[in-house]
């Protein structure tokens, strides 16, 4: 088992008894699930408790699990921002989706500095809406793809 699946198991070992007695109470009332029911209910329990806005979400950013996340992620991008260019430093997320927290998929995971990162997320200290994080992310791609081109400009020049 790899660094990643290891953490991930731990993080969702406490939520196997929750989900074991949901389905032994669905059971009892006549329900029938698939033999995978009580994995997916530990996924939804473990997701819901990590995207919740609090303090888990908090422990999850300083878990060995996002920890290999995301000197995984930062390597992929070689520590570049995806936005400026400059050293990136922290991870954006793309998607909340189990896949994407759990470190299934990178592919929506970014690599960003902390200004830009902060620029996404924030507007005079007020948080940003989720809905409007990507405009801000290709608003700032934009801005800095027109400040390489005129600065490519005056160097031929």
């Amino acid at each position: 088992m790899n660094a990643r699946a290891e953490a991930l198991a731990k993080m969702r070992e406490p939520f196997r008894e929750q989900a074991q007695k949901s389905m032994e109470l669905y059971r009892e009332f006549g329900g029938t699930a698939p033999d995978d029911a009580i994995e997916t209910g530990i996924n939804a329990l473990w997701l819901q408790s990590v995207t919740d806005g609090s303090e888990s979400y908090k422990t999850y950013l300083v878990s060995p699990l996002w920890r290999v996340i995301t000197q995984d992620v930062l390597l992929r991008d070689g520590h570049m921002c995806a936005a400026c260019r400059r050293d990136a430093e922290v991870l954006h997320h793309r998607s909340y989706r189990y896949e994407v927290m759990a470190g299934l998929d990178d592919e929506r995971l970014i690599s960003l500095c902390k200004p830009c990162h902060n620029y996404i997320h924030f507007h005079e200290s007020k948080k940003i809406p989720k809905e409007r994080w990507e405009k801000r992310l290709r608003d700032l791609q934009k801005l800095f793809i027109k400040k390489d081109k005129s600065a490519n400009i005056k160097k031929v020049n």
